[in-house]
């Protein structure tokens, strides 16, 4: 197993996992891991607040957090390629670069009907169905978002994937499911298959998300606890995967981050590799 059960004497150091408990009805409303370093701990450096990280459940990372980001990614894939179409159209109606932007262009066809579009544009009548089509996909979108605004993410992005590929609900889901099983988790999380009484389901350590934690309110026995806002102890992770929690963590704050234009510089140059000149050099 990757955590242990210490016994209540030893007191709580790093990669012990709090919890905060509803006390009338004893469900979980939090967890937390305990990130402060053992010395620290130890020799009482820590001030009144441990450093913990944020626990979240697997499924619930999955509804909230990673279909958020498909869906945001997706609407503005979609809303880019929508844009570029309508400016297809202006570029060759002005003879000129058309200069429209994407929320100029999701306005329009959030005010206007595809045909008055086609008309204002000037598409030549062969190419107007495949364009209607497109715009009245993307509106549909745009309206089915709107009307879902109080589901979770996940649905959301079901609801997206079901309109853009012409499929069910259902269909969808599953779909955006298969892709959530078989994508790798971003280097921000980590993720441990189970916890005690969590219900063996997958929880998620959210490597960005920092609390503090007051001294005071944490107990290594339940029994000591009295409030919903206490931590208690439920769990030390092992130190394989408490070193791997803590080597993630600083990993990730002690990267350097390097300027847009460096970036861009390397992509340029990077474009210019050629397999000719490659087979011809080797």
């Amino acid at each position: 197993m990757e955590w242990s059960l210490p016994d209540p004497s030893i007191p709580v150091r790093q990669g012990d996992i709090l919890i905060n408990r509803d006390t009338q009805k004893g469900k979980i409303l939090a967890i937390h891991i305990v990130i402060t370093a053992d010395c620290d701990i130890s020799k009482n450096k820590f001030g009144s607040h441990l450093a913990g990280l944020r626990i979240i459940f697997h499924d619930d990372y999955i509804r909230t957090i990673w279909a958020d980001k498909k869906l945001q990614k997706s609407l503005t894939d979609e809303s880019k390629r929508v844009r570029d179409q309508v400016a297809k159209w202006h570029t060759a109606l002005i003879k000129n670069e058309s200069e429209i932007t994407t929320e100029a262009a999701t306005s329009w066809i959030k005010r206007s009907s595809s045909e008055e579009i086609c008309s204002q544009l000037a598409i030549p009548t062969k190419e107007q169905k495949k364009f209607i089509r497109s715009i009245d996909k993307y509106r549909k979108i745009l309206e089915n978002q709107e009307e879902s605004q109080s589901l979770s993410a996940l649905f959301k992005y079901a609801n997206f994937l079901s309109t853009h590929k012409e499929k069910s609900f259902n269909d969808a889901l599953s779909e955006a499911l298969t892709q959530a099983q078989n994508e790798s988790l971003p280097d921000d999380v980590f993720f441990l298959p189970e916890l005690p009484e969590t219900g063996s389901k997958g929880v998620i350590v959210m490597l960005r998300e920092i609390i503090g934690i007051p001294y005071s309110q944490v107990f290594c026995k339940a029994t000591d606890s009295s409030n919903t806002s206490d931590h208690i102890r439920i769990a030390r992770l092992n130190p394989d995967f408490k070193y791997a929690i803590s080597q993630a963590f600083g990993s990730l704050y002690s990267r350097i981050g390097l300027s847009a234009s460096y970036e861009a510089r390397c992509k340029e140059a990077l474009s210019k590799i050629s397999s000719y000149e490659w087979s011809t050099r080797c």
